[in-house]
Order: C-alpha cells, then structure tokens, then sequence
C-alpha cells in the first residue's frame, strides 16, 4: 500500500508539473498575440507561483513539504477565477473607455464644426477664414506664391430681409453660398465674415483668374432665382486683390479688398472692381 502510495504521489507530482507546463506555454503563446486577458492571467500565475515558493521555503510547512508542487498547481489553478473576474472587470473597464473615447470624439467634432463653419451657409467660420488668411500671408511673405482674395457683398440684401422675412433671407444665403463652392477648385475656400459679406481666398491664383472667376459669379448670381416661391433674383458686388509686397500685414489685405468692394458699390452694385 505504501509502495503504491508513493508511486501515486509521483504521478501526482508530474501531472500537476505537466499541467502547469503546459498552461504557463498556452498563456505565453496567448500573450505574444497581444490577447489583454491572457497577459493578466500570466502576470497572476507568476505571482502567485512566487509565492507559493516562498510558502514551501517555510521550514516546517508539512502541507506545502508533502506535495510542493500540488500546492502550487491548487493555487494556480485557483488563481484563473480571480484573474478571470480582474480581467472581466478590465474589459468591461475598456469597454467603458472606448465608449465615453467616441462621445467626447462626436463632441469634439461638433465643437470643431461651430468653430470653424457656418452653420448656416456650410461656408467657413469668420475665425476660420481669417486664420487662413493669415497663414496665407505668411507663406506669401517666405516662398512669395501667388495669393488672391475677393470680397463677396450681397446687393440690397436688408430688403430682401424687410420684405419676405429673415428666413427667406437665410434661404436665400445658403442658396449663394451653395452655388459659390460649387463653382470654386480645390483649395479655395469660402468664409462668412459678416451677415450677407462673404470673402474668398485663391492659393496660387493671379489677379486675371480671380477677376474672370468673379465676373463668372456675378453674371450666374444675376440670371438665378434663389427662391422659387417668391422668384427672388439678387445681385452681388467684388472687390478682387491679389497680395503684392507694398502689404504689411494681412490686415492690409482686407482693406484694400474692401476697399474695391464699395468702389464697386458705389458704382452702381453687381460690378467687380480689381
């Protein structure tokens, strides 16, 4: 009895080193495709087999002395419910994570969307087109590209307003601008600075391009109703100028398009002046 005790004692000792073996090499694989759970269940296996050595170390310890490595199989076999519920906890954790990640990515979207457009018109923010401007500019100022801007003012836009109402009006500006972007190219950008003042930014554009876009605007603004029900037609003014050294600052920019632009207005409307 006692020599078959002793032989099932050693059976004992190899299945358990057998089975450790072979779940410390299945966690290993697991882990080196990256798999979270895995790396937690290891990381738990390691350090509960540390201290079962440290427990059979105990002098005197006769449970851990009489099958050393039973107990330590126990206790690692014991260890995957609670690294299963840490790594249940951790994912749920991730999970969560990820979650609130996409709602603050959909918030960030949003705010970067009033930021930086119109809501209204679909055109670029006043704060948007402006920071262009401005790195326009600059690169004019270092490379001395070809940098042009018009300046877009709608005709008598307040009696549009007076007489049908202002949300005719905004049908009326989302209208415009919807049929401006589509006559611009790639890198033009449409900004609304104003109720009914628009301005346009043309990266290596020259100053012959920019009128002759213009005047393609004015004459389709002009021969368009923006309004079926009540058969509005309207009329818009320009002011075009391309950067040249005498300017400063991207202020000086703004002014002597404006500057055209009531030239313009002042000569009758529906006119370009460059």
């Amino acid at each position: 009895f006692l020599s078959l005790f002793l032989i099932f004692q050693k059976l004992n000792f190899i299945m358990n080193l057998l089975i450790i073996i072979y779940m410390f090499i299945q966690l290993i694989r697991a882990a080196f495709k990256k798999k979270s759970d895995a790396k937690i269940i290891l990381l738990g296996y390691v350090v509960l087999f540390a201290t079962a050595s440290i427990i059979y170390s105990v002098p005197n310890n006769m449970v851990s002395k009489n099958n050393p490595i039973g107990s330590i199989g126990i206790l690692l076999l014991y260890s995957i419910t609670i690294a299963r519920r840490y790594s249940d906890a951790y994912r749920k954790c991730e999970d969560i994570v990820k979650k609130r990640t996409c709602e603050l990515e959909e918030k960030n979207n949003e705010l970067i969307d009033l930021v930086n457009y119109d809501l209204l018109t679909k055109s670029y923010s006043r704060r948007y087109i402006f920071d262009q401007l401005k790195i326009m500019f600059e690169n004019y100022k270092k490379t001395n590209d070809i940098y042009t801007l018009i300046s877009v003012d709608i005709d008598f836009f307040k009696k549009i307003n007076d007489t049908y109402g202002h949300s005719v009006g905004d049908t009326v500006l989302s209208e415009l601008c919807g049929m401006i972007m589509s006559m611009l190219g790639e890198n033009e950008l449409l900004g609304r600075i104003g109720g009914e003042e628009f301005i346009i930014i043309l990266p290596s554009r020259d100053l012959e391009y920019a009128t002759n876009m213009s005047e393609n605007m004015r004459r389709r603004i002009e021969e368009t109703y923006f309004d079926l029900n009540n058969k509005i037609k309207l009329t818009c003014s320009f002011g075009v100028v391309e950067i040249n050294k005498d300017m400063k600052k991207f202020d000086d920019v703004l002014i002597e398009s404006d500057r055209l632009l009531y030239i313009a207005k002042a000569g009758g409307r529906n006119k370009i002046r460059s």
